[in-house]
């Protein structure tokens, strides 16, 4: 989040509170274009809490990046709550797919 992204496809980048040190991704996704109904904040969660939503809310994961510079941790996340996950076969997700 260092600058706009070259490409234009978001404006501007999420501001951190000095106060909580948290950034401001509300205001940021309403900048560029989300409304802030479509966003439900968690907040900061537990792991245990995490994979509590996941297992509630979350019917797959699907992850179709084109590239990943790591292994995907969120990924890695729904597949430790048991959610069926669905990888692009490129980059880092062939980490994951080679433990399956």
């Amino acid at each position: 989040w260092l600058a706009d992204s070259p490409t234009g496809n978001t404006k501007g980048q999420p501001l951190r509170n000095e106060t909580t040190g948290r950034y401001d991704f509300p205001a940021f996704l309403e900048n560029n274009g989300v409304p802030r109904e479509a966003l439900w904040d968690l907040g900061h969660l537990s792991q245990e809490a995490l994979a509590s939503v996941l297992q509630s809310w979350v019917d797959v994961a699907l992850f179709p990046n084109r590239c990943e510079g790591g292994t995907n941790l969120v990924a890695m996340e729904a597949m430790a709550a048991s959610i069926p996950v669905i990888l692009s076969d490129n980059t880092g997700h062939r980490d994951l797919i080679a433990r399956c």
